[in-house]
């Protein structure tokens, strides 16, 4: 994901830089409250199973290395063996037109223009219904580290994917992209019971139009407590 699309400075299409620090702090990872990382002999361990090529693929053929690595002194120039065969936009639309041709004939010839030009109209709404929490960040905030991910995760399993995606679109309305930002959101609604989407439009419902707000409470009991003095025959009313 990190690669580069296009030639940048000294990086050719398909290559990133990184470095063994970087590295494990990538891949680190949450127990509990403490975080755990690899160490450097298992960084290496899976560098070395990506650049190798002993394996065999499904035809029996030695597989390709998956990348092939060049040190600097910045760390390693990481090179995608198959970048353009995966990247290629030219490859989504060969594999479409297989998938045409493979279609039954009465399938294709079924197809009404103007179902096609319904769904091409609605997709943006299916997407952002099918869309879930981590993509919306990956989409809107840029990819999320481990660390993130699996507070995005714990947020789902304690709340709901829907509710963690509100807390993102609200912290994008506020134009905070950090989802430090966006967990103090879901912390203030967590607080309120808070669970869902309903119990959201609930609560937001009630804080625009609340029953009773505190001044005519308030007066209320003073009217009351007035109305007792009075009947006790107290000439003193409440103040």
């Amino acid at each position: 994901m990190k690669a580069q699309h296009k030639p940048y400075k000294n990086l050719k299409r398909g290559q990133v830089i990184v470095s063994i620090p970087e590295l494990i702090e990538e891949c680190s990872y949450k127990v509990g409250y403490r975080t755990e990382r690899p160490k450097k002999s298992q960084i290496y361990n899976v560098l070395d199973w990506l650049r190798s090529s002993n394996e065999t693929s499904n035809e029996g053929n030695a597989r390709e290395p998956m990348i092939k690595t060049t040190k600097t002194t910045r760390g390693l120039i990481v090179t995608i063996s198959n970048y353009n065969v995966y990247q290629d936009s030219k490859n989504y639309e060969q594999n479409k037109e297989m998938h045409k041709e493979s279609e039954p004939k009465e399938t294709r010839t079924k197809r009404q223009p103007d179902t096609i030009n319904k769904n091409v109209k609605n997709l943006r709404e299916e997407e952002e219904e099918k869309m879930n929490a981590f993509s919306f960040y990956q989409q809107n905030f840029g990819m999320p580290s481990p660390y993130i991910a699996q507070s995005i995760g714990m947020w789902i399993d304690d709340t709901s994917e829907e509710i963690v995606i509100e807390a993102m679109k609200e912290g994008l309305r506020n134009n905070a992209r950090t989802f430090k930002y966006c967990e103090s959101i879901l912390k203030d609604w967590y607080s309120k019971n808070i669970r869902r989407l309903s119990d959201l439009k609930v609560q937001q419902q009630y804080t625009r139009n609340p029953k009773v707000t505190p001044i005519n409470k308030k007066q209320d009991n003073l009217a009351q407590l007035d109305a007792i003095f009075k009947k006790m025959g107290l000439k003193e009313e409440v103040q």
